[in-house]
């Protein structure tokens, strides 16, 4: 009921917003073009100086309606109501002076009437904005309480899961097949930090694990750095595969949601499904054959290339640490 109730009142905000928005565009228009008319049907003097002022009011209605109806946001309303307190203290001072005491007699009313439409209409901006922005508050609630994009892969390997938390648990290993990440450094037991590319340029980042089940589970969360905007946190869980076939390795990775902007969106739209499929192929090579192949692998360059392997092929020692670093 509570979501539906502030559904309604945000369709009414809008509305209200829409239809201000316009009126607002649809007077300025009229200030803007016939400037003399619209201030003698006001009862306001119609001068040269008077029509330049009624000009102003007029680009002020029609770049304030034109906000409106492009964003809805509350700040144009806010603008409006600005605008009207303005309105109705010229209105109020003509009313006072004797110009607008010469003014009223020879237009009985009108002074009165236009400062009684200006009042009104100040009612409806003020609602408005009320409105606009009680609606952008519950969107920005709802925004922080949605939850973050989720990419998930598995994949069965042929190690035991205690080789393969043992691998992941050193992170400076993790750059071996992670092709995004440059460098991992662990800074302690439970911290590290993370550089990758992104467009060509060094982003980083810091992160600590969370909860550490030696043998069955590593998951962690990002805290500090530009790449806390992409990547918010993950995990990586290692099961018995049934049959005997060694391990399954489940990885889950939290990203920042839709909030991210500029190179770190576009990186991170970049990084569908398959993407990090590949990556546990990849490291799914690195623990069965001991090494990477890579198709655009050079046969001199004999760390990108093996010319035999067979699954089971045990990891060279150097590709493991007697010190336990932090993960990602």
């Amino acid at each position: 009921m509570r979501q539906s109730d502030g559904h309604e009142r945000g369709e009414v905000g809008r509305t209200l917003a829409t239809a201000l928005g316009w009126f607002g565009i649809g007077l300025g228009a009229a200030q803007l073009l016939a400037p003399r008319r619209v201030a003698r049907l006001a009862g306001l003097p119609s001068g040269r100086t008077a029509c330049r002022r009624m000009r102003l009011f007029g680009a002020r209605e029609v770049l304030s309606g034109i906000g409106i109806l492009r964003s809805k946001k509350s700040p144009w309303l806010a603008a409006r109501v600005a605008g009207d307190v303005i309105d109705l203290s010229v209105l109020g001072s003509c009313l006072a002076s004797s110009r607008g005491l010469r003014a009223r007699q020879k237009s009985p009313g009108r002074l009165v009437t236009a400062l009684a439409s200006v009042a009104a209409v100040t009612v409806l901006d003020v609602m408005g904005y009320r409105k606009t922005t009680s609606t952008d508050k519950e969107e920005g609630r709802a925004q922080k309480a949605r939850p973050p994009f989720q990419l998930k892969a598995s994949i069965t390997i042929d190690r035991t899961a205690q080789d393969l938390y043992a691998f992941w648990r050193d992170v400076e290993n993790l750059p071996r097949f992670m092709t995004q990440v440059s460098t991992v450094e662990g800074l302690d037991r439970v911290r590290s930090r993370w550089t990758a590319k992104v467009g060509g340029a060094p982003v980083s980042w810091e992160a600590s694990v969370t909860d550490d089940r030696p043998g069955e589970l590593i998951r962690w969360r990002t805290e500090a750095g530009v790449g806390a905007k992409v990547m918010s946190g993950g995990e990586v869980r290692f099961t018995p595969a049934p049959g005997g076939r060694g391990t399954e390795v489940h990885v889950v990775l939290e990203t920042a949601g839709p909030s991210v902007h500029g190179g770190l969106a576009r990186w991170l739209r970049k990084l569908p499904q398959k993407w990090l499929s590949h990556e546990l192929h990849l490291f799914k090579q690195l623990m069965e054959l001991g090494e990477l192949v890579r198709a655009e692998a050079r046969p001199s360059d004999p760390s990108h290339h093996i010319t035999a392997g067979t699954p089971g092929h045990e990891i060279p020692k150097p590709f493991f640490s007697d010190r336990q670093g932090a993960t990602s």
